[in-house]
């Protein structure tokens, strides 16, 4: 219960009692306090009380914002893990499954060489 609510409803119960009171013809608290004064009071605590405020005290923009920006992050690095890992499955994949192999190439290079030697 907020500050607000108990000590509206203090406020209300304590006027009660004296509206009681004035009613019962027992001892007035307030002798110059007419009865209509004491409802209008009444109902201008309980407008109060039941008025919600136009924009809140705490916004939680900053914080929406700043959730969005490290989504946005997020998402971005996780763009750039999954394009780092593609690559390294490409290059995993190359080498095990080489088309052509450095062995290849210098066999091929050295037999070309002795037909060269040759003409």
């Amino acid at each position: 219960m907020s500050l607000k609510n108990l000590e509206s409803k203090i406020s209300l119960i304590n006027k009660y009692i004296q509206l009681n009171i004035i009613k019962s013809h027992g001892e007035i608290l307030h002798n110059a306090v007419p009865e209509n004064d004491l409802f209008a009071s009444i109902i201008d605590d309980m407008k109060a009380f039941n008025v919600l405020p136009d924009e809140p005290k705490i916004s939680l923009k900053p914080v929406i914002d700043g959730l969005k920006t490290l989504q946005e992050m997020e998402l971005n690095m996780r763009k750039k893990f999954d394009s780092t890992m593609e690559a390294f499955r490409t290059i995993r994949d190359e080498q095990s499954n080489p088309q052509i192999s450095l062995e290849s190439i210098i066999t091929d290079l050295e037999s070309f060489n002795e037909i060269q030697k040759k003409r």
